[in-house]
């Protein structure tokens, strides 16, 4: 269990929390909260901040996914820096890598398209092993959810938004908590219920797609459920499987993190 007295909320008033950080403008929102820029104004450490929740979970996730992590930056996830826990408003304030941008804004930036969508979906698939290997189940990987670090040469990427996440379990979870739809296991729309790995490396096959061919492979439940993906030349045979055995429509049938770590395709 993790020990929220380590992080305790800052009082409940909005006062405290106008004292150390400045918000700025707003960076997006969801079906959970809204996201604003801001400053720590004791440094002027760039964080976002504006998550609106009624009970904190998201906050003992984004604690596990960054226990035993070293300075800002270091982690999977983003990480959290304070939170302020007021009446009916949590507010979470996060690290912000500046410059950096989602995934989605990033393809949009590319036409569509990138070079490094081999060197992203290892450090996805990585991210996804770190953050299962600490008992987090994010539930919602998609490109809005998924931070591009742009600070160096090289981008590297980073989770958000664990406001769909769950504690991670091997059994089936039952609830649908808010997942965004195109990215939802066929199996749940089968059989109303999935499991944290099958379900993750689903995810992270719609996002190579999408990464690949700038569209979501799948439009309707239907499509989700039944239809098969058909390649062109421009797509590599081990990319294919890859993105093959992502995909597969039974969740047995798709590899573990973990072998899908060791794919050819990635090495």
């Amino acid at each position: 269990d993790t020990d929220l007295g380590q992080h305790p909320p800052s009082g409940g008033r909005p006062n405290e929390f106008q004292a150390k950080y400045l918000q700025t403008q707003p960076l997006g929102k969801g079906g959970f909260g809204s996201v604003f820029a801001g400053f720590r104004i004791a440094d002027y450490l760039p964080l976002v901040d504006g998550k609106l929740y009624q009970f904190p979970l998201e906050v003992e996730l984004l604690l596990q996914v960054g226990a035993g992590a070293g300075p800002s930056g270091s982690s999977a996830a983003v990480t959290l820096l304070d939170w302020f826990y007021m009446e009916q408003q949590l507010i979470l304030v996060m690290e912000r890598p500046f410059p950096s941008v989602d995934l989605h804004h990033y393809l949009a930036a590319h036409g569509g398209f990138v070079n490094e969508n081999r060197l992203l979906m290892r450090q996805l698939v990585d991210a996804a092993i770190e953050i299962h290997t600490k008992g987090v189940f994010h539930r919602d990987l998609k490109p809005r959810n998924i931070l591009m670090d742009i600070r160096s040469q090289l981008p590297c990427v980073r989770l958000i938004d664990f406001g769909c996440g769950a504690t991670l379990h091997e059994g089936l979870y039952t609830e649908h908590r808010g997942r965004t739809f195109y990215y939802t296991p066929p199996e749940w729309f089968r059989f109303r219920c999935c499991s944290a790995g099958p379900t993750t490396v689903w995810q992270l096959g719609v996002v190579l797609f999408e990464m690949l061919f700038s569209y979501r492979p799948f439009k309707t439940e239907s499509q989700i459920i039944h239809s098969h993906l058909v390649f062109g030349d421009e797509v590599s045979q081990e990319c294919q499987h890859f993105l093959s055995q992502c995909l597969a429509k039974s969740p047995e049938s798709r590899p573990t993190l973990e072998q899908l770590r060791l794919h050819p395709w990635l090495r």
